[in-house]
């Protein structure tokens, strides 16, 4: 490769990026518990269409970000929009409306349900309403046609094969896919990931890496907090970094390798590694 290929590369996929309309904007983000400021005038967008990573120290505010974007938390100050649509302060379901839909950091699976009955159950606020939900043969039409969709998820993710069996009962990695086909089965335009490949080996991370693009090739945008970087530096189209609350920077994988601020808040001034490889939990 001929010097100054990688870098004219950057910013040619740089200029993609800023030529698309953002599914999410985060303007001058805060929150406040108490006397502790956990998120303190955060802005970001990210673009339709990419895979957008969120990485910082324990703390940093990454999930609290989460929380306040899918609604779960109202901010103490700023705007978050979905698209065109000022969110700010809505109810979880509302911005769920929106087409937003998210995972979490520890599971959240109904052990009892089969697998594929926990792909059905997010689907339940795409079942058919109305008078046409009152008619049988249109419900049973309708019917088909999720657990068809429950099912084309469940082969996407490499679940097929457990479609029946107990969710409680799935190795832990399956369980992590499988709440992600939960939450891609409300159709969402953007889906937050939170620490998807927390606690997995080498070749698990790639193949979740890899389940991360298959979910960008369906046109669904993706914010991902991950502690992995192997995962954040091979998937994502650019990473904002967060550290006591504050955006410390943002750009490409390749340029956040490079930053000095990032190497900073994780080895610390002068050097001091205080946390080079748990790196983006909240």
């Amino acid at each position: 490769m001929k010097p100054g290929t990688v870098q004219q590369a950057e910013k040619t996929c740089s200029l993609e990026e800023e030529t698309r309309d953002p599914v999410l904007s985060v303007e001058h983000l805060s929150k406040r518990f108490a006397g502790v400021e956990a998120l303190r005038g955060v802005s970001l967008e990210v673009p339709e269409g990419s895979i957008f990573g969120l990485i910082g120290p324990n703390g940093a505010g990454k999930t609290t970000l989460f929380d306040v974007v899918s609604g779960l938390l109202a901010p103490t100050a700023g705007r978050v929009r979905l698209g065109s649509r000022d969110v700010t302060g809505q109810a979880p379901h509302r911005v769920a409306q929106l087409g937003l839909s998210r995972t979490f950091q520890n599971s959240r699976l109904f052990g009892h349900l089969s697998v594929l009955e926990t792909v059905l159950v997010g689907q339940h606020r795409r079942a058919e309403a109305g008078l046409r939900g009152l008619l049988p043969c249109f419900r049973r039409e309708h019917e088909r046609a999720l657990r068809a969709e429950a099912r084309e998820l469940l082969h996407m993710l490499r679940l097929e094969v457990v479609a029946e069996r107990p969710a409680g009962t799935l190795s832990y990695g399956d369980q992590r896919r499988l709440e992600i086909a939960r939450a891609l089965a409300t159709s969402p335009r953007l889906l937050l990931l939170d620490e998807p490949a927390a606690g997995m080996g080498p070749a698990e991370s790639i193949e979740m890496s890899q389940d991360i693009e298959r979910i960008r090739a369906r046109g669904c945008t993706v914010l991902l907090i991950e502690h992995q970087m192997n995962v954040i530096m091979r998937v994502c189209d650019r990473v904002a970094v967060l550290s006591f609350g504050q955006k410390v920077a943002e750009g490409t994988p390749a340029e956040i390798q490079r930053d000095s601020a990032v190497v900073e808040c994780y080895l610390g001034v002068g050097g001091q590694q205080s946390s080079t490889s748990a790196t983006a939990r909240s």
